[in-house]
């Protein structure tokens, strides 16, 4: 019985020449197609070096990071904080960063930040790879004096100043871009 099977088969002998590269051409093509794929995935996932560093990702690393400038401006627009304070944040170069920035502000501008609880264990600005900056704009802050006599309406031409708060990246990437928040100080002497 085995040997009439096997002699009825007589042409099962493998793949042509011709079968084998159409087959080739298939398995390259499959997985062409594959590694494309994985690679718009990956374009917008957080890749392994930026998880090790605690980068979540740009949306979720925006997301701290309005937290955190939200928690340093709500510091910074008190009228308890000199004008001074703020020249002095403005002015400070620390080693390997721009003008007025800083990896981690807590320590670097001696601020009291409170932790929010909407922020991850462990996350910060820094890990991420984002420093912070402090930047003045044209509209400059009136001595805290002509501010308070403005309200009493002596004196008309004082103002608040306009700063802003930026989160800069150690680099640029899809997944990594700057942001900024606007903000006026002292917060009683500004109108909305």
């Amino acid at each position: 019985m085995f040997k009439k099977f096997f002699n009825s088969t007589k042409y099962l002998y493998g793949m042509t020449l011709p079968e084998v590269l159409v087959s080739t051409a298939l398995l390259l093509v499959f997985l062409s197609v594959i590694s494309n794929f994985i690679a718009i995935i990956n374009k917008y996932n957080p890749k392994i070096e930026q998880l090790t560093n605690s980068s979540q990702g740009l949306v979720i690393d925006h997301f701290y990071l309005y937290q955190v400038l939200d928690s340093y401006i709500d510091f910074l627009e008190e009228p308890g904080v000199s004008a001074t304070k703020i020249v002095d944040i403005i002015d400070s170069k620390p080693i390997g960063l721009k003008k007025g920035c800083s990896y981690n502000p807590h320590l670097d501008w001696d601020i009291p930040i409170v932790e929010n609880s909407k922020l991850k264990v462990g996350w910060s600005p820094e890990f991420a790879g984002y420093a912070i900056c402090l930047r003045s704009t044209s509209i400059t802050e009136s001595p805290f004096a002509d501010l308070v006599s403005k309200s009493n309406r002596i004196n008309n031409d004082a103002s608040p100043g306009i700063y802003i708060l930026l989160a800069l990246p150690s680099e640029l990437s899809s997944n990594k871009i700057p942001i900024r928040r606007i903000f006026c100080r002292p917060r009683p002497y500004c109108t909305k």
